[in-house]
């Protein structure tokens, strides 16, 4: 059978923010030995931001180009399956966390602390 992509562990989009490591990953399986490959506008992405090591794909966005839709291919001798992740440009943070469904605001440049609320740990 040719190669079924896991589509529960493998993300279809990710955010990114410019000129930060990300990871693209896709998952398959297959009764039969398969490959991974990766496209990105119908060609292998080369750059020297963009490292390929079979299922995962590390990036790291310098321009707008770097964004957009990236193919995970599964291919053996019975067939290949194709897998879209879209890299979204993210934004740099702006201090604003949330943090067990409740939103946090912080001067960054004023230390500040935040009790855990209930089922959080205390820090050690």
């Amino acid at each position: 059978m040719s190669p079924r992509i896991a589509k529960q562990v493998s993300p279809s989009s990710v955010i990114c923010e410019m000129q930060t490591l990300c990871t693209l990953s896709c998952h398959a399986s297959s009764d039969s030995p398969f490959d991974y490959s990766w496209t990105k506008n119908g060609q292998v992405p080369v750059s020297d931001d963009i490292k390929i090591m079979n299922n995962i794909i590390v990036l790291t966005p310098r321009d707008a180009e770097d964004y957009g839709v990236y193919v995970c291919h599964a291919t053996n001798s019975l067939g290949s399956t194709a897998y879209k992740i879209t890299v979204l440009e993210g934004q740099k943070s702006s201090g604003r966390k949330n943090v067990h469904n409740r939103e946090y605001h912080m001067d960054l440049g004023q230390p500040k602390s935040v009790a855990p609320g209930p089922g959080c740990p205390e820090p050690n």
